[in-house]
């Protein structure tokens, strides 16, 4: 039931695009609940940023006769509320009861499923690992990989993508390249981008990842050091690691070079960053405030308890721009490019500080959604430690009226 004041929820994306020569309003629930992206037509959406909680059907009725100067029938109106109530984008009692059987199901299962097998990439070992070969092998990938452990010095950490594998595979390939040809690490640390709302700037799971290329162990002796070191809650957002694709995407490159032949096991210490957007608006450092200062301390207290090979794993896109993301116009790539690189020379530089002040400037009018994991990895990364850029790409949608912009870094240590 939606109730008599139907609420559509709070964290749905909402943007306009064209198809079939028609301009319509697309929506997506970046937690995809129910795995289906909504294209309605203009006079519709009128009817969504009417359900608010706070307007019955003769309200909308009114509204939209206001609107429109013309009648639309209550029928109507309960067909797109019972379509977005189907695909759980409102906030009403089936999707509460749907929501709180989903917590129940995650918080009882050992396992972090694979959510993206299927649709960003392969469900099938086979084919999944033929397609990874081909990010390495593409016109725009680094080549293959030419032997493992011919690099002397350590990767200390990497910057990849973690845009949709049909369309930045390649730039992934780069940083892993670096990574396969240099001694190997005996743990990973990999900060990807929490795309939803948090309590808290930080959030953990111990369970162990589950990909078609197998298992991955999450370091729980790790965690539990980590979680002594650290007053804030690491679990109150847990059940964003249902879904969320950041970290899942960086898995399967770990798998393919570490568990393709040597069978080798590795582990993982898996963390969802998320938003220093108010950090930003206020111009206050993120090191400044207690959630972002006391964790990069404890997180590098645990890792000088470990005194094992760890390497760190920013899972960062750069820009998002143009229409899609509430821009009036379409973006200036060129522009954009340079802003983009400007921002990478802090990051290789390994000045968290300057990477900040660098998009506070603007209030971060790119929309850098990487920026707190590539924040998190710098201010943990020993001070001596640089990056090197091997590869700048951005992507652009079929209208051209929208881009994403993505890097791979590498950074050594001695």
């Amino acid at each position: 039931m939606t109730g008599k004041y139907p609420k559509f929820r709070s964290n749905i994306e909402i943007f306009p695009m064209e198809t079939d020569g028609q301009r319509v309003i697309c929506l997506r629930d970046p937690d995809n609940f129910s795995g289906n992206t909504l294209l309605i037509s203009l006079p519709m959406f009128f009817i969504v940023t009417l359900l608010d909680g706070k307007h019955d059907l003769l309200d909308i009725q009114a509204e939209y006769m206001r609107r429109f100067n013309e009648l639309i029938f209550s029928e109507q109106i309960e067909s797109v509320i019972r379509q977005l109530d189907d695909n759980m984008f409102l906030e009403s009692e089936r999707f509460e009861q749907f929501f709180q059987q989903l917590k129940r199901d995650f918080s009882s299962s050992p396992l972090r499923k694979s959510h993206h097998a299927g649709d960003s990439y392969p469900a099938e070992p086979a084919p999944l690992r033929d397609l990874i070969t081909g990010f390495f092998n593409a016109p725009d990938g680094p080549g293959p990989i030419e032997g493992k452990n011919i690099k002397g010095n350590m990767v200390k950490g990497i910057i990849a993508p973690h845009l949709d594998l049909r369309f930045g595979g390649p730039c992934f390939a780069w940083a892993y390249k670096e990574l396969a040809q240099s001694p190997p690490p005996e743990l990973f640390i990999i900060f990807g981008t929490a795309h939803a709302a948090t309590q808290n700037l930080f959030t953990l799971t111990q369970k162990d990842f589950e990909t078609p290329l197998g298992i991955v162990k999450t370091d729980k002796e790790f965690i539990q050091d980590l979680i002594s070191r650290y007053d804030y809650d690491l679990f109150a957002d847990e059940m964003l690691h249902r879904t969320e694709h950041t970290i899942e995407f960086q898995l399967l490159f770990l798998q393919y070079l570490y568990q393709k032949a040597e069978g080798k096991e590795i582990k993982i210490v898996p963390v969802l960053c998320g938003s220093l957007h108010e950090m930003i608006l206020s111009g206050v450092s993120p090191r400044e405030v207690s959630q972002v200062g006391d964790f990069s301390r404890a997180m590098k207290a645990a890792m000088k308890e470990r005194d094992i090979p760890i390497c760190l794993i920013a899972s960062a896109d750069l820009a998002h721009v143009g229409l899609r993301y509430g821009d009036p116009s379409p973006a200036s790539l060129q522009a954009i490019s340079r802003e983009d690189l400007n921002f990478l020379e802090y990051a290789a530089k390994n000045n968290p500080e300057a990477l900040f002040q660098s998009i506070r400037k603007d209030f971060d009018r790119r929309r850098i959604c990487g920026f707190p994991p590539i924040y998190a990895m710098l201010s943990i990364l020993d001070n001596e430690t640089q990056g090197t850029l091997l590869k700048y790409q951005q992507w652009t949608d079929p209208q051209g009226s929208s881009a994403v912009t993505f890097t791979s870094m590498v950074f050594y240590g001695g």
